[in-house]
C-alpha cells in the first residue's frame, strides 16, 4: 500500500511526458507482441503470450492486460469460451484464489498504472483532468460525469470542457448547458445559470463542420418515432459519410453496407449516439497505443464492429433496421 500511495505522489510531482512512459515499452519482446496485437491473426495466442511476458515482469505488458480487460470488444468474443482458469491466466497475476488484477499489480511500479486504478475519493472531476492530460479520454469522461451523478452539474461541465475531451463531448456539452441554463434562469438558482453562462463563454465554439454532430431531433413530446424521420436519418448520414473525424467509421460502414450507405450512418448515430460513436475511433489502449496506429491496423475494423453485442436490444434494432451492418457485426464475432 505504501509503494502504491507513492506511485499515485508521483503523478503530481513529475510531467505527464515522463510518467506516461511505461516501463518495458522498448522491450523488443513487448513491441513484437504489440504488433501481433495490432494484427489481429490471433488474439488468443497473443493475449496468452502477453500475460506469459507479464509473469516476466514486463510493466507495460502488465499495464496492457489491465487495459484490454475493460476493453471488452477486443478479446471478450474468444475469451467467453475459456474457462474462468484459463481467463484467470490471462487477466490475472497468479496469487491465490483468484488471482491480482495486472493493473493493481502494476499499480506500485507505474504511476501511469495508478491513474489507472478505480479512483474511490471524492474530486472526480480532478482524477477525469489527470486522465484526460494522460490521454485517457474514455475513462476522464466517466469520471467528468460523476460529479453531476452526486448533484453538482457544473463541476461535470468543467469537466466535460476539457480541452482533450472537447472533441468528443462538445456536440452533447453545449446544447446541454444551454437547456440547463435556460431552465434555471430566473430561479433561486440563478448563480448556478450564471456559472454555466461564464463556462460556455469561456470555451471554444464547435468548429462549423462539427455541428453535423450535434444530436438532433429531441421534442418536448419525446423521442421521434422511426417512420417520421427516416428521410431525416439518411440526410445526416449522407452528411456524417463526409465528416472526416468519421473517416475511418464511414470506410467500415461502405464496406458492409455499399447500397445504402447514407442509411446505415444516420441509424449508427441515432442507435450509438453521436459522442459515443466518436469515442469508439479512440484506440482501446491509448496512449500505449496511439488511436493513429490502432485505426490504421488490420484488427480496428473488428474492434468497432463489436461495439455492437448481439443479445442487446440496441442490436435488435439494428438488425431490422440496417441488417447488411447487423451482418458484418456477427462475421466479426466469429474467431
Amino acid at each position: 500500500m505504501t509503494r502504491l500511495l507513492l506511485s499515485i505522489t508521483w503523478i503530481a510531482l513529475f510531467p505527464l511526458a515522463l510518467w506516461a512512459q511505461v516501463q518495458g515499452q522498448d522491450d523488443p519482446r513487448y513491441q513484437k507482441l504489440r504488433t501481433e496485437w495490432l494484427a489481429g491473426a490471433d488474439d488468443l495466442a497473443t493475449l496468452r503470450d502477453m500475460a506469459a511476458l507479464a509473469n516476466d515482469g514486463n510493466v507495460a505488458a502488465q499495464v496492457t492486460l489491465g487495459m484490454l480487460e475493460f476493453a471488452f470488444p477486443t478479446y471478450f468474443y474468444l475469451t467467453d469460451r475459456l474457462s474462468p482458469d484459463s481467463r484467470k491466466a490471462i487477466f490475472r497475476k497468479p496469487n491465490g484464489r483468484f488471482g491480482v488484477p495486472w493493473i493493481r499489480f502494476a499499480a506500485p511500479n507505474s504511476p501511469f498504472a495508478a491513474l489507472l486504478m478505480h479512483h474511490k475519493g471524492t474530486d472526480y472531476a480532478a482524477q477525469s483532468g489527470a486522465l484526460a492530460d494522460a490521454g485517457v479520454i474514455r475513462r476522464a469522461i466517466d469520471y467528468a460525469n460523476m460529479p453531476m451523478n452526486l448533484g453538482d452539474t457544473l463541476s461535470t461541465m468543467r469537466a466535460l470542457g476539457h480541452p482533450a475531451l472537447l472533441p468528443y463531448t462538445g456536440p452533447a456539452l453545449f446544447p446541454f448547458m444551454q437547456a440547463f441554463e435556460a431552465g434555471v434562469r430566473g430561479t433561486k438558482y440563478e448563480y448556478l445559470a450564471n456559472g454555466i453562462s461564464d463556462l460556455r463563454q469561456s470555451l471554444p465554439a464547435l468548429d462549423s463542420e462539427d455541428q453535423i454532430l450535434v444530436s438532433p431531433f429531441f421534442s418536448s413530446k419525446g423521442a421521434v418515432s422511426w417512420e417520421e424521420t427516416e428521410d431525416a436519418w439518411r440526410a445526416r448520414g449522407a452528411d456524417l459519410l463526409q465528416h472526416p473525424k468519421l473517416a475511418p467509421m464511414a470506410a467500415v460502414v461502405r464496406a458492409a453496407c455499399p447500397q445504402n450507405a447514407d442509411d446505415v450512418m444516420g441509424v449508427l448515430f441515432h442507435l450509438r449516439g453521436s459522442q459515443q460513436a466518436r469515442l469508439d475511433l479512440i484506440s482501446p489502449l491509448a496512449p500505449l497505443v496511439s488511436t493513429e496506429d490502432w485505426l490504421a491496423s488490420d484488427r480496428f475494423k473488428g474492434d468497432l464492429l463489436r461495439v455492437w453485442y448481439p443479445t442487446s436490444s440496441k442490436f435488435k434494432d439494428l438488425e431490422q433496421r440496417a441488417p447488411c451492418y447487423a451482418k458484418a457485426v456477427i462475421d466479426a464475432y466469429q474467431p
